[in-house]
């Protein structure tokens, strides 16, 4: 069976995911066979509206998607709510994709974005029920400067420093 993905921004993630072997070019993707799904939710400035990104939850949901990566991620500071960009539409959407089978992975988050380095908690979507967060590893092992650390959302982590890709 064909693995079928939906990838957030659709750049970086999917080249490492699926970018072709043996063909001289590049890079060997982790595994090439699957099948991805592209949805670019990303706006003017970078920005991702919340809603663009629910709707392709389940857009990717309702194509057969078994996993949705989402390298994307809004700040969360237990600290101070009025920092914080919890949203239940995001939640909502998440859920509804758990619910439906879908193994759904996301950022711990990027602290180069965050008010502080290193930023002591995961973003959303990384922080929601179910969901498998991953932060960045350096070459040592070690954590990268510029990812986040989270004790209780941060599930994995994977080599993040100068890592090749299509994009």
């Amino acid at each position: 069976a064909t693995l079928k993905a939906l990838g957030f921004p659709g750049t970086f993630v999917a080249g490492l995911i699926a970018a072709g072997t043996d063909d001289g070019i590049g890079i060997a993707g982790l595994a090439p066979p699957a099948e991805l799904l592209i949805a670019k939710v990303v706006g003017p400035e970078r920005s991702i509206p919340v809603e663009a990104e629910a709707k392709a939850i389940r857009w990717a949901v309702a194509n057969g998607a078994r996993v949705i990566n989402m390298s994307l991620g809004g700040n969360r500071d237990p600290r101070d709510p009025g920092r914080d960009t919890y949203s239940q539409l995001e939640a909502d959407a998440v859920a509804y994709a758990v619910s439906k089978g879908v193994l759904v992975v996301a950022a711990v988050g990027n602290s180069d974005q965050s008010p502080s380095q290193p930023w002591p908690f995961a973003s959303w979507p990384a922080a929601l029920p179910h969901v498998v967060g991953v932060s960045a590893l350096n070459r040592s092992g070690g954590p990268a400067g510029f990812s986040n650390r989270d004790p209780q959302f941060n599930d994995v982590a994977a080599p993040g420093v100068e890592i090749l890709s299509t994009f």
